[in-house]
């Protein structure tokens, strides 16, 4: 169970904080893992101001070739936070972060991999509609490359 406290404020309701994650080999060489994770925060505006998060994925990778040295991976993830027991800017306020995305590896040595992403993420809040308080719908693309080094 997790209690949290900020500047003498309660926080959320103790709740427990729950993690699971499950990871399964689909098929030949299909690897598919699916995680979830919920727990208590308090909000950063005010300590008054708590909630429940919780957070789903799924990640699905596969080799590629009679060496495996490509692989491709799909993931997708969602957030969702509703803040409870608050009273002002927070009250009924809730959070979702959406989003998912593509890679590409290949495998240049056993130490060395390369790897190009590409990204798509979304944040829609429920007080982003009329807000004078600034908050702002959002969608992010990303294309990222990147090398890794190391075993």
């Amino acid at each position: 169970l997790r209690s949290v406290e900020f500047a003498g404020a309660s926080g959320a309701s103790t709740i427990p904080v729950v993690s699971t994650s499950l990871e399964y080999i689909l098929g030949r060489d299909i690897t598919a893992a699916l995680t979830y994770f919920r727990q208590s925060f308090v909000g950063i505006q005010a300590g008054s101001s708590s909630g429940v998060r919780d957070q789903a994925a799924l990640r699905l990778r596969k080799p590629l070739g009679t060496r495996k040295d490509w692989s491709i991976g799909v993931n997708a993830n969602i957030t969702h936070q509703s803040w409870e027991n608050t009273t002002g800017v927070t009250q009924g306020r809730s959070d979702t972060w959406a989003g998912g995305g593509i890679s590409i590896d290949y495998k240049i040595q056993d130490w060395l991999t390369s790897s190009l992403t590409y990204s798509h993420s979304s944040y829609d809040s429920s007080l982003s509609q009329g807000s004078t308080f600034g908050l702002v719908d959002f969608t992010v693309n990303t294309i990222g490359f990147s090398m890794a080094i190391g075993y």
